[in-house]
């Protein structure tokens, strides 16, 4: 099974720059408004781009993988009981067709493509696709992260106040009051997931801090970002993991500043006695 899927990933790069030149960036820019509809809310948004990248990239890993599942972002929401796929041994692929819908459907550029390799409850594998920017970031446990095929580590931080990405938008009223954001210098979040992993393992930010943890989100640039060197954690200190519900709230960030963001986030959440603190 390991040769199966290591040779499997070898082409799961060249699948998502398919996906993202054949139905994505076609639609940049040029949507019309009966190709973008609400899921569940204004801020929950789905285009035609979305359904067409996540139908491509289904068939195009199951056939990679005979044998593995997959979930999805759009086939979870209409099938919501699929998320728990994860939750088996087999081999299961988390899509995110196109992370940062509603940047994309703006005509925004910051949006990226995402797929992660999960067994286990554990991230195998993971790539992030900047379509405009045109860098595939890769991460497999253990062996370091890659963009375009150069290793990348979180550089040193910059001295004063860690700089926390915060979408405070999407955070509970009781722990937004809770909240000690004068404490950190808060960033405006790009509300694209893998991009603003890659900015934190860029050193543009030192920390951010979630609320919600759809896998889809986070297994993939989460790995990533883990094997560039940065702590990704719940607020307990409990290790990050795809199918973690009911958990809520996760920490990633440059190492020296994973306990300020936290502090800064969720301060009555404190830290569980032995958990696992390691990068």
């Amino acid at each position: 099974m390991t040769d199966m899927i290591d040779r499997a990933l070898a082409h799961v790069p060249d699948l998502l720059r398919e996906t993202a030149e054949r139905v994505i960036l076609p639609r940049y820019q040029t949507l019309a408004d009966h190709e973008i509809r609400e899921k569940t809310s204004a801020d929950d948004l789905v285009t035609v781009a979305d359904e067409e990248s996540e139908a491509l990239l289904t068939d195009g890993l199951l056939k990679l993988l005979p044998g593995s599942l997959v979930v999805g972002e759009e086939a979870v929401a209409a099938e919501p009981e699929a998320i728990h796929r994860l939750g088996g041994s087999e081999p299961v692929w988390v899509i995110d067709p196109l992370d940062g819908t509603a940047n994309f459907a703006a005509g925004n550029p910051t949006f990226a493509v995402m797929v992660a390799l999960v067994q286990n409850n554990e991230t195998i594998a993971a790539c992030v696709y900047d379509p405009l920017g045109q860098r595939m970031a890769e991460a497999r446990p253990g062996a370091g992260a890659f963009i375009n095929g150069q290793r990348v580590r979180i550089p040193a931080r910059k001295p004063g106040k860690a700089r926390v990405s915060v979408s405070v938008r999407f955070w509970p009223p009781e722990i937004a009051a809770a909240a000690r954001l004068e404490t950190i210098e808060p960033v405006e979040p790009l509300m694209c997931a893998g991009q603003e992993y890659l900015r934190l393992v860029s050193g543009g930010i030192d920390a951010a801090s979630y609320w919600r943890l759809l896998p889809w989100d986070h297994a993939a640039p989460a790995l990533i970002a883990q094997e560039a060197g940065a702590r990704i954690l719940h607020p307990d200190g409990a290790l990050y993991r795809p199918y973690c519900a009911p958990r809520l709230g996760l920490i990633a960030a440059h190492p020296d500043v994973w306990e300020e963001a936290r502090l800064s986030s969720y301060p009555d959440l404190a830290l569980v006695p032995g958990s696992n603190t390691g990068a």
